[in-house]
C-alpha cells in the first residue's frame, strides 16, 4: 500500500483540518517508487520483463469493460488509500510533540523512570502509521489515567467540604443553643 507525502496535499494539510495545532516535524512514512539501487534494477530488469510490462500485456488480454472496471477500482481505491492517509496526517497533528509531552510530564519515560520507546518522540522523523497509532494509544491511555486522577482528586475535595460544612454547621448550633 503506497503512502503519499503530505507535502503533496495542499487542500487536506493536518494543520488546516482542525486538529489540536500540534505542528510536528515528522510526517508520515512514504513509499520508495524508486529502486533502492541502479544497479540491483538494471540487473533485475535484464533478467526478466519489468512488472510494468506484464501490466501492460495483461491489461491488452482485457476486455474494455474489464479495464475500464480494473481503472474504476483503482481510482477508489487510491482515494480510500488517500483519506485514510488524512486521518491519520490529521491523527498526527492532533497529538503533542515531544517537547509537550515532556513539559506535560508525559515524556520519553514512564512513572519508574525507564525509558520508553524512543523511536516514536523524534519529531524531525518520518513516522510509520503503527508509530502513530501507538502515539494516540499511550496518549489516550495518559488522559484517561489523568482523568481518573482527578475524578479521584474531586471526590476527595467534596468530601473535605461536606466535612468543613458539617463542621461549620456544628459550630454554629452549638453557639446558638
Amino acid at each position: 500500500m503506497p503512502k503519499l507525502r503530505s507535502s503533496k496535499r495542499s487542500s487536506s494539510s493536518p494543520s488546516s483540518a482542525g486538529g489540536g495545532g500540534h505542528q510536528h516535524k515528522a510526517q508520515l512514512r512514504t513509499a520508495s517508487r524508486r529502486p533502492k539501487s541502479q544497479h540491483k534494477a538494471s540487473v533485475a530488469s535484464s533478467l526478466s520483463p519489468s512488472v510494468d510490462d506484464a501490466e501492460e500485456a495483461e491489461m491488452l488480454l482485457l476486455t474494455p469493460e474489464e479495464r475500464r472496471a480494473r481503472h474504476n477500482h483503482n481510482v477508489v481505491e487510491k482515494q480510500y488509500r488517500n483519506r485514510l492517509n488524512v486521518q491519520f496526517e490529521r491523527l498526527l497533528a492532533a497529538l503533542p510533540t515531544a517537547a509537550e509531552q515532556k513539559a506535560d510530564g508525559d515524556g520519553p519515560y514512564d512513572m519508574d523512570g525507564r525509558a520508553r520507546d524512543s523511536c516514536a518522540m523524534v519529531d524531525e522523523k518520518r513516522l510509520s502509521k503503527a508509530e502513530v497509532l501507538d502515539m494516540a494509544t499511550r496518549r489516550i491511555k495518559a488522559l484517561e489515567k489523568g482523568r481518573r486522577h482527578l475524578q479521584q482528586e474531586r471526590a476527595e475535595l467534596l468530601q473535605n467540604v461536606d466535612l468543613i460544612s458539617n463542621s461549620i454547621g456544628q459550630n454554629w448550633l452549638g453557639r446558638a443553643g
